[in-house]
């Protein structure tokens, strides 16, 4: 992303004067005002949403200096859509570092405003009279420099983003622009002006006092600030200028009203409020005159004869002919003669550079006001305030000498010299003088109200006490306090320093106030945190220490709790855990589980044999042997010392179960740093190394691996995270993998962690996460068997040495979050916003001392929401108790009974209805959720505010189907397999896939019967044939119109005869409409 800020003037087309003797007035030519500004450096920005100490949204300006570019290139600030909607009227923004210089950058601390009240009038004009319209959307802010509150900063954000404005420190302006105006700029400060000897009658509003001391009219001489209604009429020629577009005319003119009104705010103490303003889309306006002097005639006795209704203190007319600079009546506030016209308006707010006499509409219009403010030129000040134009003799003006000076707005320094570099955006003193003494009299008092604000404490752990400081201020005094702490639009308090309990999130404070007549906001986004998490105090588990490297969690008791097994390096005794279901932990000191002492990285939870006791593989470095214990159902555990499983060593480094041939035993793949490897379980107690394809041939220092079926077929596919370029292994169904080629997820080449599997954007199929050690991977699944790189997401574009990372649902929100350990620095917290992006979240966890290596999501104290354990090297480990919310929650317990006991591979999707919208998840039971990192065999679900479960399916790996609705929530629910289905066609969910697909039949090979699954996204007529190797059809086993849906059908191995087919290869082929799919089965007779 870019930004931008800058002022534009336009040349001056002529110098008029009126003829109407009957009227006193001074016309002007608009001048240039060269905004003057220090070297720019040129910046690449990147712009990302965060918090500021303040409690502003925060647009950092992280701004790399680009030596190859000039010195004085202006800089270019655009904002995100997103970024721009948080733009609120009230609304507190920081922009930091902001670079002023080649070697100074500042903050920026701003507010949205707009120069008119709900009481101003927005209207097009048409022959058949006013027709409203909405407000300008221009967003505007102003403010000062965070270490200089004198300063003065104007910034306007259009609807594409773009920035155009300007600092002001007093001695430099510094100009902020789009890339269309930006042009080089000339450097100079603002110089103070050099004190005249008064040597003759001052002006009539000139202060003798200020003049001769030279000092601008202090705030002790004006306790209150004035207000200036002005009315704005935008002729045709204004609108064809500003792409014929309303909207666009009227952001234009607000954007002018609000920069004019800073100046005279800083320098005359008179804000300028639009009371009305009208644009004409048509060409009948009443305006024609082709000179200033006869177009200001006649848009005066347009208006006093046709427009008193219209509240106002002066009215001005914007008009883009090329009519002049400008002209106004002098002396007239609140009269009949109180107008202006700024003519020859180019729409744009450029920074000129050439010599001559540019100008920007926005001097132009400042200048014309001054006039209606009672302030002749400069050089008719007597004594003269410059010397720089000789012109205007005969109207008792300097006559003399052209001498080039300094300008000010109302001068024509312009005119000479360095043209525009002569000239300062701001009022002589002596003029502001003339300006304050004159409209003092004549404009009302502004009743002001200020709202601000502070908070004792910004962060805490529930449950959350903030106590609220008003600083507001106004005149007269603040009489009523309304606070809207989350931003929903109710109101949360009237007193007037509220001390509210809050429970976790984060909050938008908004606070409005009244003094009677005027009303006043201030909102802070993200302000304050309250956190989700509390910390575990007490107990071995958080007290041990050790050179934690994982972290595995089952309830491997059976007693409904989760335990936890957390292996050590460096020959240091692994740790095992016994929660006692009161949300405290035993640890166990005997058996060889705990006394083992070896060089241990990761541990895996998978019940092998199938007695519904998990057992534990653990896998060791430095070239020893592998753990593998099996669980005796008592509590405790059996080493096993026989098998190459327990016999090889390598440097392993993880280990993970999975299921890869759906025979219902647990195959184990153990990560190495050479080849990998893969062990088939027997179904005996026994393994066999598998020792072909490129799943245990290629060569890699491997840190991990994870099972998932990340294609939807029905089996395992095994993704490796490695050092170096990751490998992800396809399973073809017939226990043979083939790796993928030509994807992002196996290309990046970094060096890699882990990767953790989670449909985080709720589209039916698993994405992936990578931690690397430089910048981590989003990869989103594209349900074709590809997937995408995320490189714009937070959680990609956070640099780190990441360890671990694990998916889960922390505030039952009805999407999975995602948080990362790291080493040496803090980890990563990212909260799903349910729309494919994320926020990064402040919690304590994330700023454990030293190096996170792993950590597992579990609901160790069974109260419904998932609590976080953190693995630390070489410090004591940490569970974050999750303090919970009021969303509600389901947990599902998997049996499997054809299927491995754990249900490993198994799939469940839900259906709920959230925050009135129906939404599927999906979960996939796993054993290992990150680097050595696994979170148990439950199925959590958060589901927001569901009251009831619209629908369970879960898929077993056999094939098999179970279909559960009007499920009660907050609730663990346990489900044991049921077996197959029954032969024909059937629907077996109301869940809606997104894309055709014919799965893999179950089982393959088989004898004599087996399952083909099939999905619709959307009704057709559906075929589902069987052909030999010849390509004659044997048999039909569905030709029929049906609705969108998940579908399975069993085949008994026979033809169209009921004749049973012979041993061999057989095709399956789904056709709806366009679509086919095909895919090969094996007879064994």
């Amino acid at each position: 992303m870019s930004t931008v800020f800058a002022l534009d003037k336009r040349w001056f087309r002529s110098k008029l004067r009126s003829t109407s003797p009957s009227i006193s007035f001074l016309h002007s030519v608009c001048q240039e005002f060269c905004m003057l500004m220090l070297r720019l450096c040129c910046v690449l920005i990147g712009i990302t949403a965060g918090i500021s100490s303040g409690g502003a949204v925060t647009i950092d300006l992280a701004q790399a200096i680009d030596a190859s570019q000039p010195r004085n290139t202006v800089s270019t600030l655009k904002l995100s859509e997103g970024e721009r909607d948080q733009l609120i009227v009230g609304q507190a923004v920081t922009l930091q570092h902001f670079q002023l210089d080649q070697d100074h950058a500042v903050n920026l601390t701003l507010r949205v405003f707009q120069p008119w009240t709900e009481t101003s009038r927005f209207v097009v004009g048409t022959p058949e009279g006013d027709q409203p319209i909405s407000p300008p959307t221009i967003r505007l802010l102003r403010g000062s420099l965070e270490n200089d509150p004198q300063a003065q900063v104007f910034l306007t954000v259009d609807g594409a983003g773009i920035g155009r404005g300007w600092v002001y420190t007093g001695t430099n302006y510094y100009p902020i622009l789009p890339d269309a105006d930006r042009v080089a700029a000339q450097t100079r400060a603002v110089e103070s002006f050099t004190p005249q000897t008064y040597c003759a009658t001052p002006s009539p509003d000139e202060d003798p006092e200020i003049l001769l001391n030279n000092l601008r009219p202090e705030a002790n001489l004006r306790e209150q600030i004035l207000n200036c209604d002005v009315a704005l009429d935008c002729d045709y020629d204004y609108y064809l200028q500003h792409n014929a577009s309303v909207e666009d005319a009227q952001n234009y003119a607000a954007m002018l009203v609000g920069a004019v009104s800073l100046i005279y705010e800083r320098d005359v103490q008179t804000h300028l409020n639009i009371s009305y303003m009208r644009v004409w889309d048509t060409p009948d306006d009443p305006y024609d005159e082709g000179d200033l002097s006869g177009q200001l005639s006649q848009f005066r006795s347009y208006w006093n004869t046709y427009m008193g209704h219209v509240d106002r203190d002066v009215a001005h007319l914007f008009t883009s002919r090329n009519i002049g600079g400008g002209i106004a009546y002098l002396r007239n506030l609140g009269t009949s003669s109180a107008y202006a016209v700024i003519g020859a308006m180019d729409g744009t707010m450029r920074i000129p550079f050439e010599e001559g006499p540019n100008t920007w509409d926005g001097s132009t219009f400042a200048h014309e006001l001054g006039h209606n403010f009672a302030s002749s030129h400069t050089h008719c000040y007597n004594p003269p305030i410059d010397s720089c134009y000789n012109g205007e003799g005969n109207w008792g003006c300097y006559a003399g000498q052209v001498v080039e000076s300094r300008g000010t707005i109302m001068s024509y320094c312009h005119l000479v010299g360095s043209g525009q570099a002569n000239v300062d955006l701001n009022f002589h003193p002596r003029v502001q003088t003339v300006m304050w003494n004159y409209a003092r009299t004549r404009l009302p008092v502004v009743q002001m109200a200020n709202a601000n604000f502070e908070v004792d404490v910004r962060e805490g752990e529930p449950p959350f006490e903030a106590i609220f400081i008003d600083h507001s201020n106004g005149n007269p005094d603040i009489t009523s306090w309304q606070w809207d702490f989350n931003n929903d639009g109710v109101i949360d308090s009237e007193e007037p320093e509220p001390s509210p309990l809050l429970e976790p999130g984060h909050y938008d404070v908004k606070l409005v106030v009244s003094n009677g007549v005027d009303t006043d906001s201030l909102m802070y986004t993200n302000y304050l945190w309250v956190y989700q998490f509390t910390t575990y105090e007490g107990g071995s588990i958080v007290e041990d220490g050790g050179r934690s490297f994982g972290s595995a969690w089952a309830d491997y008791d059976q007693d409904g709790d989760m335990d936890a097994f957390i292996s050590n390096m460096s020959n240091q005794d692994n740790f095992l855990y016994q929660n006692n279901g009161d949300g405290s932990f035993t640890k166990i000191t005997e058996g060889e589980i705990v006394n083992d002492g070896g060089a241990s990285m990761g541990a895996s939870w998978g019940d092998y044999n199938n007695d519904g006791y998990p057992d534990l593989f653990v896998a060791n470095t430095v070239n020893q042997p592998n753990f593998l214990y099996r669980n005796n159902g008592d509590g405790t555990f059996t080493k096993i010392t026989e098998g190459e499983i327990v016999t090889e060593t390598s440097n392993s480094s993880g280990g993970s179960w999975g299921d890869f041939d759906n025979d219902g035993y647990l195959d184990l793949f153990v990560a190495n740093n050479g080849v990998n490897f893969l062990y088939h379980n027997n179904g005996d107690e026994t393994f066999s190394r598998i020792t072909e394809g490129e799943i245990v041939t290629d060569t890699f220092n491997s840190f991990g691996g994870n099972w998932a079926d990340v294609d939807n077929d029905g089996d395992l596919d095994l993704f490796v995270a490695n050092n170096g370029n990751n490998a992800l292994y396809l399973n073809q169904g017939d226990g043979t993998f083939i790796p993928l080629a030509d994807d992002p997820v196996v290309q990046d080449g970094a060096s890699s962690k882990n990767g953790s599997w989670g449909d985080y954007d709720n589209d039916g199929d698993l994405d992936l996460f990578v931690t690397n050690a430089t910048d981590n991977a989003l990869y989103t699944n594209n349900g074709d068997g590809t997937f995408e790189l995320q490189s714009e997401s937070i959680v990609s574009s956070n640099g780190g040495i990441s360890q671990s990372s694990n998916w889960m649902d922390f505030d039952n929100d009805g999407d999975l979050d995602l948080f990362v350990t790291n080493s040496s620095q803090t980890s990563f917290f990212y909260e799903n916003q349910g729309d494919g992006t994320f926020i990064a979240l402040n919690e304590p966890v994330i700023r454990l001392n030293g190096t996170a290596m792993v950590c597992s999501w579990i609901d160790y104290n069974q109260d419904g929401d998932l609590d976080l354990f953190v693995g630390m090297y070489g410090q004591n480990n940490a569970i974050a108790n999750n303090y919970g919310n009021t969303n509600h929650w389901l947990a599902l317990k998997l049996t499997g009974v054809e299927s491995n006991t754990s249900a490993i591979g198994a799939k469940v999707r839900l259906k709920a209805t959230v925050g009135g919208e129906p939404v599927w998840q999906m979960r996939e039971i796993s054993g290992q959720h990150g680097f050595n990192s696994q979170n148990g065999f439950l199925a959590h679900f958060g589901v927001g505010d569901a009251t009831q479960i619209d629908s369970v399916v879960v898929e077993w790996t056999t094939g098999a189907v179970q279909v559960l609705t009007e499920v009660a929530v907050d609730q663990v629910l346990t489900i044991v397999e049921t077996g197959q289905t029954s032969t024909g066609a059937m629907v077996t969910t109301v869940y809606i896939p997104t894309t055709y697909r014919l799965y893999q039949n179950h089982p393959n090979p088989f004898n004599p019967r087996t399952t083909i699954r099939y999905d619709l996204p959307q009704a057709g007529h559906v075929s589902l044939r069987i052909y030999d190797v010849t390509g004659q059809l044997l048999k039909t086993l569905v030709n029929t119109n049906q609705p969108a849906g998940v579908y399975q059908v069993e085949w008994n191995g026979r033809d169209e005869h009921q004749q049973p087919v012979s041993s061999g290869i057989y095709f399956y082929t789904l056709r709806v409409g366009e679509h086919r799919q095909t895919r090969r089965m094996v007879v064994l007779q």
